[in-house]
């Protein structure tokens, strides 16, 4: 068949009509149950029906399919069914990224078939004025899906939220991010630091949609990691984020607790669960607790090279979905970081973050220490930067740089 479950089997290199016939030769047939009763299943089974409903959960689908029961039956390791398709190499990890990468294959197929549909619906929207020339993928986006729609007279970027990475696509994520984008956008308007990012044109919360300027040849500025120079923009950087900081907030929006959760296990968990000492670990829980923590201040909540582009107008932020109101000091910790990494010494990222000054004050001491969880989960944990393969032993320089900055806390 052409099932999703068909295709996971096929992807395996197995038979599904084989397997069947395997699991039908070793089982053990009982008395027929009518139907008109309750079927009374088994404890596995009932363990494998509920372990279905979990990875559906997971994968923030609303439905149980095969390729859920299919994943449950792999959880219940020693029943007949799950030893046969173990036997012939069938792991649940494997299983679950290919679920995710067979349906954001279906996802970027339908998208590229219905491209001219999308512009038709952009100008119903007054995002687009011209008529449709061509699209393309708008930049490798970590969290969501780009698409660059392109007319006779203007050109746009469409970002949409999908409920899993798109970097990562077996790592689910909350699909309502969008809401947090636009209104992290509609509260910087009319404000200087609107004219740093590209323009905002509006957002279809039903579709996940947001619209944008398109600023034109771009590029992100993660080549810092490699010996772009990153000091002459430290100071445009670091005034945008202070008066971000200063921007009084209403709106619950920013509360984005979804995401901080998700970005919580990524950055002050999952990178410790097997790296540092029993007292870094403590630290870095401690630290984490604080980022979950609401506070007064409106954060970027990703401000790294990967969310700042070059363009031809001059450096402009990007994708703030992970905003949320907190302590001003991660996001100061995450710009730290990155400059460790670009090869900015100590003493300078001392100096760079003295921009921030002397509006606002913040802890130097708690800045730092989010900046050495920032780097060790940037080495340890699964969201690695584009840094140079030939690098010797720099990661153990900045793994003691971190490491002493989490300590000192």
């Amino acid at each position: 068949g052409k099932g999703l479950t068909s295709r996971i089997f096929a992807r395996s290199n197995l038979s599904l009509e084989n397997i069947r016939k395997q699991i039908e030769g070793r089982t053990v047939f009982r008395e027929k149950v009518s139907t008109s009763v309750e079927i009374p299943f088994s404890g596995e089974t009932k363990r494998l029906l509920q372990f279905a409903a979990e990875e559906a959960d997971r994968l923030l689908h609303n439905y149980i399919g095969t390729e859920h029961l299919l994943l449950g039956i792999l959880r219940v390791e020693r029943s007949l069914a799950a030893s046969i398709l173990m036997e012939k190499g069938m792991r649940l990890n494997s299983v679950r990224e290919h679920i995710v990468a067979l349906l954001n294959e279906k996802t970027t197929v339908a998208r590229v078939k219905e491209t001219p549909l999308l512009a038709e619906f952009s100008r119903d929207q007054g995002w687009l004025q011209g008529g449709f020339i061509s699209a393309e993928i708008a930049g490798e986006g970590n969290m969501n899906h780009t698409l660059r729609i392109v007319t006779d007279v203007d050109s746009i970027v469409l970002k949409q939220s999908v409920p899993y990475v798109a970097k990562y696509p077996d790592i689910a994520a909350p699909i309502n991010r969008d809401r947090v984008e636009a209104a992290f956008y509609q509260a910087l308007v009319g404000t200087p630091m609107a004219t740093v990012m590209p323009t905002f044109l509006g957002h279809v919360p039903e579709y996940h949609l947001t619209a944008f300027e398109d600023l034109g040849p771009a590029s992100d500025c993660t080549d810092a990691y490699s010996g772009a120079a990153i000091s002459p923009d430290i100071p445009q950087l670091m005034s945008w984020l202070r008066d971000l900081h200063q921007l009084d907030i209403t709106t619950e929006a920013f509360t984005n607790r979804d995401m901080r959760i998700l970005n919580h296990a990524h950055i002050f968990e999952i990178p410790f669960e097997d790296h540092g000492s029993n007292d870094l670990t403590l630290r870095a829980k401690e630290l984490g607790d604080l980022y979950l923590s609401d506070g007064p201040t409106l954060l970027h909540g990703d401000f790294y090279p990967g969310s700042w582009l070059r363009t031809t107008q001059g450096v402009r932020v990007i994708d703030p979905e992970f905003a949320f109101a907190g302590a001003a000091e991660f996001d100061l910790g995450v710009f730290a970081a990155h400059l460790a990494f670009a090869g900015v010494d100590d003493a300078a990222i001392r100096d760079a973050l003295g921009h921030y000054h002397p509006t606002n004050s913040f802890d130097l001491r708690l800045a730092l220490g989010f900046a050495g969880v920032e780097v060790l989960r940037r080495l340890w944990g699964i969201a690695t930067l584009p840094l140079p393969e030939n690098r010797g032993d720099q990661d153990l320089v900045w793994i003691d740089w971190a490491t002493a900055h989490v300590l000192d806390v």
